[in-house]
Parts: C-alpha cells; structure tokens; sequence
C-alpha cells in the first residue's frame, strides 16, 4: 500500500480503477468521430463496439502492461489479518499516525538512537510500536461477542446502584453529585455541554512528595464562593479584605504602580 501511494500521489485509496477503463477514455472520444453511427441491431454505438474490437486484439504483454500501470490499491491489511488475533495488524491510517508521531516525537517519550547517550526512561521505536500494538489488540473483541448485552449491563447496573447507595453517603459535601438515572441521562442521552456535577479522575505520577502536590493541585482547583469566606472571617475584617483587592486591581487596571500587601497587613 506504501508502495502504491507514492506511485499514485494524485490518486486516492478508494478510487477504482481498470485498464480496459483507462484505455477506452483515452480512445472513445477519436472513435466517436470516426464512427458516429450506431448499431440498429444491438442498440449500441458503434464506436464502443469498435473500442471493444481494438481492446480484444491486443497482445496479451500489450495488456498485462496496462493492467499493471492501472493497478488499483491492495487489499489493507485488516482484510487478510485478523486485527483482534494478528499482533501489529493495524488499518493504514493508524499506522501513519503512529509513524508521524515516532518521526515528530512531540513528547520527547522515544530515544533517539544517534545520540550517544539517553535517559532510562525513554523508550525505543520499536518498544513504542509494540506497546501500542497490544494496546488495541487487547481492546478488541472477538467476533461473536455479546457486545449489545455487555453494553446494557454496563449501562444498568452502575445505573441501579448509583440509585440505591445514595443513603450511604448521606451529610457528606463531596458526595452531592447528580446520580442514577439523571446522571447517565445528561451524559449519554442528553449530552449536556454544562454538566451539573463534572467530576475527573486525574492519575498521579509516581514520585516523592506527589500526594502534597497532588494536594495543593486540589486546593488550587477548588471554586470557593465569597459566601464561603463570610462564615469564616468577620465582616469588618472581610470588607478591609475586599478592599483591598479592590484596590489593588483598580490600580493594575490603569497602570499605576501598587505594593502588594498580604492578606494579614490587609485585614
């Protein structure tokens, strides 16, 4: 297939094409001058039976030699390998991905082998291939599987039990999300691009120190309300706070120059 795409750069994959095709758009519109009859018997012009004629009596290298310049795109390689038993048996356009980010590296993830010396955690080309290679073929099912079955399992149950174990959770803040049947409904039938409750599981690196980090990440990402900050601090020593944000800003704002004060020297 890489083969006849760079024979064939002006030619898309799916385009069929024939010898016999090329051929007769090459020649039917001279024979068209030369015979503009058409055959009373046949219904058929006669310079497509003349076409046919010309095309019959040539040599069999003449055509093989045809045949081979106009030879259509092979077969892609799902269709002779099983891609959920075959290692490596992907669809061309996955493979191109896979090739242009190996080339590009955008992630600095693979090593690169004319430098002489790379860190342990990189990985090679071929380590890269291989792991996407299982990859997809571990997330593949085989034929015949009850996929429609599994899908609504998987869809029921999460659905029955996000409604049945909300008392469990009863008085606790992080818990007071959308559940059961609404949940799914905005995510799956609805579609809702403002999701009453979004939530995201976020792995974490191994590392020393990655829970404070991961800890602070949190607090950082955490909206807090100004009626939040209310109940905690007094309201005099609130307003002194608002203040002096307020001054702050209005002073970046016209491009005067301000000190930064902290929380404690503003209350």
């Amino acid at each position: 297939i890489s083969k006849w795409k760079k024979k064939n750069k002006n030619l898309e994959k799916n385009w069929r094409r024939s010898a016999f095709l090329t051929f007769s758009k090459a020649h039917i519109e001279s024979l068209r001058s030369k015979y503009p009859e058409v055959n009373f018997l046949t219904q058929r012009e006669a310079a497509k039976e003349k076409l046919q004629d010309v095309w019959y009596s040539f040599e069999p290298k003449t055509k093989k030699r045809l045949v081979k310049e106009n030879r259509n795109c092979p077969d892609p390689v799902t269709s002779r390998l099983r891609p959920d038993v075959t290692f490596g048996s992907l669809p061309e356009k996955w493979e191109s991905i896979i090739e242009n980010y190996i080339a590009t590296n955008p992630d600095n993830l693979i090593s690169d082998d004319s430098l002489p010396s790379q860190s342990r955690q990189l990985i090679s080309a071929e380590q890269f291939r291989n792991m996407i290679f299982l990859k997809s073929l571990k997330s593949l099912c085989e034929p015949g599987e009850a996929v429609g079955l599994l899908a609504a399992q998987s869809v029921g149950e999460p659905s029955t039990q996000m409604t049945l174990n909300t008392f469990h959770f009863a008085g606790r803040g992080e818990m007071n999300v959308t559940l059961g049947i609404p949940r799914l409904r905005e995510i799956l039938m609805v579609a809702s691009a403002n999701i009453a409750t979004p939530s995201m599981d976020m792995p974490l690196l191994k590392g020393p120190g990655i829970e404070d980090k991961a800890e602070k990440l949190r607090l950082k990402l955490n909206k807090v309300h100004l009626s939040q900050v209310r109940c905690i601090f007094p309201a005099l020593t609130l307003l002194k706070f608002c203040a002096c944000i307020t001054y702050h800003v209005w002073h970046r704002r016209h491009g005067y120059s301000s000190v930064a004060v902290s929380c404690h020297e503003a209350m």
